[in-house]
């Protein structure tokens, strides 16, 4: 089990790929999930992305697809820099590392919400309405701007209820 912003590191072909767990979740024999004891999950990230290039050489030898044991990470040399050092690496780096999490976050609702709402827009349940372009964004337009809610074809106006 991958416990939400582990690391989820591919050991089978393509060997090194590297993604973070957004949730708790199940993982299968093709990801290793890297969890840190003690510092910045972004240093540990920081190292995977190192470690990559050492992985993609084993996507490029040899006919067979590369793979890594868990005795490969283990026996992985790495550099632990002291706490004071790991402490301002993650008063830097952390913040970032938060916002791209909210913005993958806020990607798939959008993306999620996308989904939903187009094919009722290409079979014209849904209707949008004229947006007010010269006052929000201050330009000048050939009609007349009309104020409205978005319309949903033989529905209330009350919310459209979305799983």
């Amino acid at each position: 089990m991958a416990k939400e912003d582990d690391i989820l590191l591919s050991v089978r072909a393509p060997v090194g790929s590297l993604n973070q767990a957004m949730e708790v979740c199940c993982i299968g024999r093709g990801l290793a999930a890297l969890r840190e004891k003690d510092g910045s999950k972004c240093y540990l990230w920081s190292l995977m992305e190192y470690f990559k290039q050492i992985f993609d050489r084993r996507n490029a030898t040899g006919t067979t697809f590369g793979s890594i044991t868990k005795d490969d990470l283990f026996g992985l040399k790495v550099q632990i820099p002291t706490s004071e050092i790991i402490t301002k690496f993650k008063k830097i780096v952390d913040p970032f590392h938060e916002k791209i999490k909210v913005n993958c976050k806020e990607n798939q609702e959008l993306a999620s919400l996308r989904d939903w709402i187009l094919p009722m827009l290409m079979n014209g349940q849904v209707t949008v309405g004229k947006a007010k372009l010269e006052s929000k964004l201050k330009l000048k337009s050939n009609y007349d701007a009309v104020d409205e809610e978005l319309g949903i074809a033989a529905e209330s106006k009350g919310k459209y209820n979305q799983k």
